[in-house]
C-alpha cells in the first residue's frame, strides 16, 4: 500500500521540483526496502509522488505508451459504496480500477462516493486537470505551505520540512494550543507556516502555472439538518446499518486481525462478524503481567465466535529502550504523539506479525455516546515563561473550540485533531480500519434522539439481536443487557469504583491528595487496582524511567525551548520522583516537544539516528 504523498505545484523548472519532490519523498521513506513512485505533469505545474511498503503493488494507473490514461496515487484506506463503479472494492477495499472508472463517470464528484480514511492525487492529463483531496473527516492529514509561488503538500510535516528549512521553527498559535489540550486545532501545527487541510477538501489543480482552486466537497450542516428519529426506529435502523457496513471492513487479501476489549464497540463488531467472514485472529494490548478484564473479556468472546485470542504484552525492553521509543513516536508522527502514547508503536509492531490491517473499536464511543477526551491539560501555568503567556499573538488559539453538534465535535474535531497522534502511531506498522467512522453510520448518529445519545441501549439491542451470548457478558465497565437488576447494578458500581480507583493510581491524585498516594498502592495487595489500566506512566516516571526522564528535561533546558521556565524545569523530576507533585501531564509536554526541537527543528538529518528506523 501506499504509505505517503508528497508533491509540488507551480511554474518552477522540472529539474528544480523533481529535487524538491526526491527530498521530501526520501525524508519519509522510513525503511530502506520501501520505494517511491512519482509522476511529473509541468503541463499542470504538478510534481508529485507517494512512497510504497516493501512488496506493495504500485499504487499508478497508466503507463509511458498512454500518457493520455489518468493516474492516481493513494494513500489510506478507501472503499467505494457497493456497485459504484468498474470493479467496485477489490480485496484490499482500494481498488484503483474502480475509483478511476467512478471519476470516468461521474468527473470530480466521484470524491463524495468514497468512504474511509485517506488523501489521494489524480492527474488527468487528457483533461488538463489534476485533483487533490482528501477524506471528509481530514483523519489522513496533509500538511501544506505555499510560498514564491509554489504550493508544498505532503503526508508528514517533515517532507515539507526537508525542503523548507526557514520553517523549523515553532508555530506560536499551534504550540499554545498544545500546552493547553496536548494537541493543536483548526488546521494549526507545531511548524511556523505549516497547515493541514480541513476535511473534504478537494483541489482542482490546471495549467501550467499550477492554478490551484479550492473548495469542499461535504458540509457537516447537511448531516446536522436531518430530523432525529425515534428511539425504536433509531435502534432498529442503527443494527440494519451496522450489519450492512461491516463486511466492507472485512474484505482483505491481507489478514486482519481484530483489536478487542472488554467494552461494546468491539463486541458489536463481533457479533456481526458474517459467517464465513471470520477472521482468524484478535488480540488484546496488556502489561508485562496480569490480566485486565479487557483481556478476560476479550477472550471469552473471542471463544464465542471460534477466533483464536492472543495476549500483546509490553516487555521490559520497552523501559530499557524508552527514549528510543519517545524519539521515533515523536518523529514519525510529526509530534502529534509524544510521551504518554510511545507504547503504541511497540504494540503495532508486535501486531503486525499477527495481521497487518487492524481492526477496531476505536472511536465507537465518540460517535455514538458523546465520550470526550477533549479538555484542557490544566498544566502549571508556572511551567511556561511569563514573556510567552502574555505574549497576544496567537492567544485566541488558547481558547475552547467553538461549541458544535455533539457527532460534529467527534468526528471533525476531537478525532481528526486530538486523537489524530494515536491514529498516526498505529498507521507506522498497521492498516486502521473502524467501521465507527463509516459515512452511512456517522450520517445515521446524527439522527439519534436525544434520550439515546449518551445510551448503550443502541448496542446492547444490537448484540441482542445479533448474538444473545455476547449481550449476557458484562463489559469492563459492568454494562449488561438487564441494567435494573439489583446483582447488575451492584456491578456495574464496582467496576465504576475499580475504574476510578485504577484512574487516580495510573494517572495520579490531585496535588493536595498526593500524600495519599501510597495508601492508594496498597489497595493492589487486596486486588482493587490493575483491572482496567496497565500503563502506569505516572509510576514510570517515578522509577524505572526517571533518569531517563531527567536527562529529557536537562537537554530541554539546555534546547531551544526558550518558551519554558528553566527553574520550574529543574525542579519538576525530582518533585515528581519524591512523590510531591503529580508532574505526569508536565513531563509528557517537555518530552515531546523536546523530542520535536531536536528532531524535526533543529536535525538536519533524519531523525534519531537515521531516517530508516521505522
Amino acid at each position: 500500500m501506499s504509505r505517503s504523498l508528497a508533491g509540488v505545484i507551480g511554474a518552477a523548472p522540472p529539474g528544480r521540483c523533481a529535487a524538491l519532490l526526491h527530498t521530501m519523498l526520501e525524508r519519509m521513506r522510513h525503511d530502506a526496502g520501501w520505494t517511491c513512485e512519482t509522476v511529473s505533469a509541468p503541463e499542470l505545474g504538478l510534481h508529485v509522488g507517494c512512497v510504497l511498503e516493501n512488496g506493495a503493488s504500485p499504487s499508478l494507473r497508466g503507463a509511458p505508451d498512454e500518457p493520455a490514461r489518468p493516474v492516481l496515487l493513494l494513500t489510506g484506506d478507501v472503499r467505494l459504496p457497493d456497485g459504484a463503479g468498474e470493479g467496485g472494492n477489490d480485496d484490499d477495499g482500494r481498488n484503483l480500477e474502480g475509483l478511476l472508472g467512478r471519476y470516468r463517470s461521474v468527473g470530480a464528484s466521484f470524491v463524495q462516493d468514497l468512504n474511509g480514511l485517506f488523501a489521494g492525487v489524480l492527474v488527468d492529463r487528457s483533461a488538463g486537470l489534476a485533483l487533490l483531496f482528501n477524506d471528509r473527516y481530514g483523519a489522513q492529514r496533509i500538511y501544506w505551505h505555499r510560498e514564491g509561488g509554489l504550493t508544498f503538500f505532503a503526508s508528514e510535516a517533515k517532507a515539507l520540512l526537508a525542503v523548507l528549512p526557514h520553517l523549523r521553527a515553532f508555530d506560536d498559535a499551534g504550540l499554545r494550543d498544545f500546552l493547553r489540550y496536548g494537541s493543536t486545532l483548526e488546521g494549526r501545527t507545531l511548524f511556523r507556516g505549516i497547515s493541514t487541510l480541513p476535511g473534504a477538501t478537494l483541489w482542482r489543480i490546471r495549467g501550467a502555472e499550477g492554478r490551484v482552486e479550492s473548495s469542499r466537497y461535504f458540509d457537516s450542516r447537511l448531516w446536522e439538518a436531518q430530523l432525529p428519529l425515534c428511539p425504536d426506529g433509531f435502534m432498529q435502523e442503527f443494527s440494519s446499518t451496522f450489519r450492512r457496513i461491516l463486511p466492507a471492513y472485512l474484505t482483505s487479501a491481507s489478514q486482519i486481525g481484530i483489536s478487542i476489549t472488554g467494552g461494546l464497540d468491539t463486541r458489536m463488531i463481533m457479533a456481526c462478524l458474517p459467517a464465513g467472514r471470520v477472521p482468524s485472529i484478535s488480540y488484546t494490548y496488556a502489561g508485562e503481567a496480569g490480566e485486565t478484564l479487557d483481556c478476560r473479556i476479550g477472550a471469552r468472546v473471542a471463544s464465542l465466535r471460534g477466533m483464536r485470542h492472543c495476549v500483546l504484552r509490553i516487555g521490559h525492553d520497552f523501559l530499557r529502550d524508552y527514549r528510543s521509543h519517545l524519539d521515533r513516536t515523536v518523529f514519525l508522527t510529526d509530534g502529534a504523539a509524544g510521551a504518554l502514547q510511545a507504547h503504541e508503536i511497540y504494540f503495532s509492531a508486535l501486531a503486525r506479525q499477527l495481521a497487518p490491517i487492524r481492526l477496531t473499536g476505536n472511536f465507537g464511543s465518540e460517535v455514538l455516546r458523546g465520550m470526550s477526551t477533549f479538555k484542557p491539560m490544566e498544566l502549571d501555568p508556572e511551567l511556561v515563561d511569563p514573556p510567552f503567556r502574555a505574549a497576544p499573538n496567537g492567544a485566541a488559539s488558547a481558547e475552547a473550540p467553538p461549541t458544535a453538534h455533539p457527532v460534529t465535535h467527534a468526528v471533525f474535531q476531537e478525532i481528526p485533531w486530538h486523537l489524530f497522534g494515536t491514529v498516526a502511531a498505529v498507521r507506522t506498522h498497521l492498516t486502521f480500519r473502524t467501521p465507527y467512522l463509516d459515512n452511512e453510520l456517522v450520517q445515521l448518529a446524527y439522527r439519534a434522539p436525544p434520550e439515546l445519545r449518551r445510551s448503550s441501549a443502541p448496542a446492547l439491542r444490537l448484540l441482542r439481536d445479533n448474538d444473545p451470548r455476547l449481550c449476557s457478558i458484562p463489559t469492563d465497565r459492568g454494562v449488561s443487557e438487564r441494567p435494573g437488576r439489583l446483582r447488575s447494578l451492584a456491578r456495574r458500581s464496582a467496576a465504576e469504583v475499580t475504574f476510578k480507583l485504577d484512574y487516580l493510581h495510573k494517572e495520579g491524585l490531585p496535588g493536595w491528595l498526593t500524600p495519599f498516594d501510597a495508601a492508594l498502592g496498597a489497595l493492589s495487595g487486596v486486588g482493587l487496582l490493575g483491572w482496567h489500566k496497565f500503563l502506569p506512566y505516572r509510576g514510570w516516571f517515578r522509577r524505572e524511567l526517571a533518569d531517563s526522564i531527567a536527562s529529557v528535561t536537562d537537554d530541554a533546558s539546555r534546547g531551544g525551548l526558550a518558551f519554558l521556565n528553566r527553574r520550574y524545569l529543574a525542579s519538576m523530576v525530582p518533585a515528581h520522583v519524591q512523590g510531591r507533585r503529580n508532574h505526569l501531564r508536565a513531563i509528557h509536554t517537555v518530552a515531546t516537544l523536546e523530542a520535536v526541537d531536536r528532531l524535526l527543528l533543529r536535525d538536519s538529518g533524519f531523525g534519531p539516528g537515521t531516517n530508516r528506523h521505522a
